[in-house]
């Protein structure tokens, strides 16, 4: 979902970040590809202008300001991450 909002649709990750927020109680578990999954790799040809506006650098220093990492899990045989994370009050 990341990946799509952040490169289909444009939005910041910061603005990803804030919806998340608002949305989330007091934990999120959110999937994250790597620029090198893809799908990530496909929505990039498609959408050349964001691609330096994603990555998992930029998800993690956006979602630390608001979240804490609470845990990342490398999920096998794919190029992705899912995050536990806990909101900051």
């Amino acid at each position: 979902m990341i990946h799509h909002l952040v490169i289909t649709k444009g939005i910041p990750m910061f603005k990803v970040c804030e919806m998340f927020y608002r949305l989330t109680k007091k934990y999120a578990i959110i999937e994250v590809p790597d620029v090198k999954d893809s799908q990530v790799q496909l929505l990039s040809k498609w959408n050349t202008i964001y691609n330096n506006k994603y990555s998992l650098k930029k998800f993690e220093e956006e979602f630390s300001k608001s979240f804490e990492i609470i845990e990342k899990l490398e999920i096998k045989n794919t190029k992705r991450i899912l995050y536990l994370l806990k909101k900051h009050y």
